[in-house]
């Protein structure tokens, strides 16, 4: 199978067409016309990944931050991305990024995370077309927050939960939005939703959530959006179950310590 063959199912199940206006979804360097030998899914392309990807002979990295975001007029050694991207061609390793093209989907990262931690989705916080959506919204039994976080913890398997509000509080509705969701907010207090999941949540953010009624969980970019790596491995195993995958070692330094 070449690796164009394989985008083209994958981008069946994962469009990128439903990606945002301001997002680079989609390829981002390399030879699609070459025969696909394995995959390395990650959710940045770090140096730590390129040189997974050359040990492990997988000529296809599939991550969910694209490496080429903002403007890149030159390709400068000298320069950390130049690097990654140069090392990469010279490797014969394809890049291609799945960002709020896997967000938005119906049955994309948001949604199975939400799953993972235990929570059924009964619709989108906001709708971008229909079935897709950014973020899920639940209605649980009532439920005191730091059970909640409890059960998050177990089945994400995190150390902490950084939480603004009371948790003791018991809540009936929740909604979850994976990496940085705090622009939801107006959405998420206008759904009556009480607990809102998220990651890279600022001071000011958390105060206006709490002044209207809102507790608010945040994971950490990182934790929240992790799964993405399972849920890749999954569609690919659908594809062709043949088709060699490797998860990215998780790297240390790239978590966020409380110390």
């Amino acid at each position: 199978m070449l690796i164009r063959e394989f985008l083209e199912k994958f981008e069946q199940v994962i469009p990128p067409n439903f990606q945002d206006d301001w997002d680079n979804s989609g390829l981002q360097v390399g030879n699609t016309n070459d025969e696909l030998k394995g995959i390395l899914v990650c959710l940045d392309v770090t140096s730590e990944v390129i040189e997974q990807a050359k040990e492990v002979g997988a000529n296809l990295i599939l991550s969910h931050h694209p490496i080429l975001f903002r403007a890149t007029k030159k390709l400068d050694y000298d320069f950390f991305i130049s690097q990654k991207l140069i090392d990469a061609i010279k490797a014969g390793i394809t890049i291609y990024s799945s960002h709020t093209a896997i967000d938005v989907n119906e049955h994309g990262l948001n949604q199975f995370v939400f799953k993972e931690m235990g929570f059924k989705s009964k619709k989108k916080i906001e709708v971008t077309e229909e079935p897709h959506g950014y973020g899920d919204i639940a209605d649980i039994p009532p439920m005191k927050i730091e059970h909640i976080a409890e059960q998050i913890k177990e089945r994400l398997g995190l150390d902490h939960i950084v939480f603004y509000g009371d948790e003791q509080k018991m809540v009936s509705k929740i909604g979850l939005v994976t990496g940085a969701g705090a622009s939801f907010l107006p959405n998420v207090v206008n759904s009556g939703i009480e607990l809102f999941i998220t990651a890279d949540v600022k001071h000011h953010e958390a105060m206006d959530a709490l002044e209207q009624g809102v507790n608010v969980m945040d994971l950490g970019h990182y934790p929240s959006e992790k799964l993405f790596n399972v849920l890749v491995e999954k569609i690919i195993k659908d594809v062709d179950p043949k088709i060699q995958v490797t998860k990215e070692v998780e790297m240390d330094r790239y978590r966020r310590y409380i110390i």
